[in-house]
């Protein structure tokens, strides 16, 4: 009796082992590994481009004409108190070429590469990463400010002057930068140029950025401080944040 009975527990014992094996199996079968994997937020891949923003309008230059003044004329016209006039309303100073000067440092091959740099640099989540993004004082004195209207002999507005206000402006957008997503790793999806391409004689300008972002949950984020990309020659950097 003694004997049935231990050969009836030996043998359901056999059987359990032998189910457990044959489900460990299953599960080796279905997962490649033995575990069924859980849900992994790394696999989130951004969705592709969409086609409409690969469109860049041509950005609005200058400022409108006014009516002419009643004391137009009198004594001076207005060429002749300010002879270059002429470039507000055309947005831009009319310079020569410039043959011998580059962007440096921090520069990228487009729109596209700059946007990605300042995701790293968000995620570094530092003033320096994205600091040095920006385009230098001597590029703004040199490049940039000689073609701006604004820099004409006629307001005696230097060039110190309106770098101050771009790094204001810059470091206000850096703060709001950090603020919102200082230290988020966020997948680069596309960048837009909205309000569109303003060109210059030695540079171009890219203005109103969008950067479409998106977190490893697949919540999209769109980045609007990155308001201008300056590009001369292939090489493409941040010219501010914010303005």
């Amino acid at each position: 009796m003694r004997n049935g009975l231990w050969r009836i527990c030996a043998t359901l014992a056999l059987a359990a082992l032998a189910l457990t094996a044959a489900d460990r199996a299953a599960g080796a079968e279905k997962s490649g590994s033995g575990e069924v994997p859980a849900a992994d937020s790394t696999t989130f891949t951004p969705p592709p481009k969409p086609p409409e923003a690969d469109i860049i309008p041509k950005a609005p230059m200058g400022v409108p004409r006014e009516r002419e003044s009643l004391i137009d004329g009198h004594p001076l016209s207005a060429k002749e108190r300010d002879p270059e006039i002429e470039s507000v309303y055309r947005g831009r100073r009319l310079v020569e070429p410039m043959e011998d000067y580059e962007l440096e440092g921090w520069y990228y091959d487009s729109v596209d590469d700059v946007a990605r740099a300042v995701l790293e640099a968000i995620e570094e989540d530092t003033e320096t990463a994205l600091r040095r993004l920006v385009v230098t004082k001597e590029e703004f004195d040199i490049l940039f400010w000689p073609e701006f209207p604004t820099s004409r002999p006629f307001t005696n507005i230097t060039s110190n002057d309106a770098w101050l206000i771009h790094k204001g402006n810059t470091l206000d957008g850096i703060v709001e930068l950090r603020t919102a997503y200082g230290g988020k790793e966020l997948l680069f999806g596309w960048a837009q140029v909205v309000t569109g391409l303003a060109e210059y004689t030695n540079f171009n300008l890219y203005k109103g950025i969008e950067i479409h972002a998106f977190t490893r949950t697949g919540e999209e984020i769109v980045i609007d401080q990155v308001k201008t990309i300056a590009e001369r020659n292939g090489r493409w950097k941040v010219y501010m944040y914010k303005d």
